[in-house]
């Protein structure tokens, strides 16, 4: 369920900037884009890798077009990146390479980065279990209206 829930927020974050750039250029053009190092152009492509809406459907594709946007600092290409190594999708399933991407997007102020964060500290993936740095990314989460994050940061807090 919470992938799920993860998966459509992602998609309708970025089918709003999708839509425009399909207005103005092609597919073709954003690989183009991409290959020539444009950090969004990547990002896009990886996620029209994923979703099919090239001619082919590839995870592994999409990493890489992710993770070439992620090494630019693209927020949203990293917290991609962090999703796929919790996942174990397109990569090998690492905690620890979770917890890098996640953390490097939660910084940048991506709300969901901030929430899987909290989850990895407070369940001690990928490093020691820190219910305190728990509390500081669920709270950073809920501050911009994270719901889940806001349940998880009271329950936490309240126990502590």
């Amino acid at each position: 369920m919470r992938k799920q829930k993860f998966a459509q927020r992602l998609f309708l974050r970025v089918v709003n900037w999708i839509k425009e750039e399909y207005r103005f250029t092609s597919q073709a053009h954003i690989r183009a884009k991409a290959e020539k190092g444009d950090a969004s152009a990547q990002y896009v492509l990886g996620l029209m890798c994923e979703s099919g809406r090239e001619a082919f459907q590839h995870s592994a594709e999409a990493v890489k077009w992710y993770q070439k946007a992620a090494f630019q600092g693209d927020a949203r290409a990293q917290l991609a990146l962090g999703h796929k190594y919790m996942n174990g999708h397109g990569v090998t399933q690492c905690d620890s390479e979770a917890l890098l991407w996640l953390r490097k997007a939660a910084e940048q102020g991506e709300a969901e980065a901030q929430f899987q964060l909290g989850h990895l500290y407070r369940d001690g993936r990928g490093t020691i279990r820190d219910y305190v740095q728990a509390i500081k990314w669920y709270r950073k989460a809920a501050e911009q209206g994270h719901r889940e994050a806001e349940n998880n940061f009271k329950e936490l807090n309240s126990a502590g």
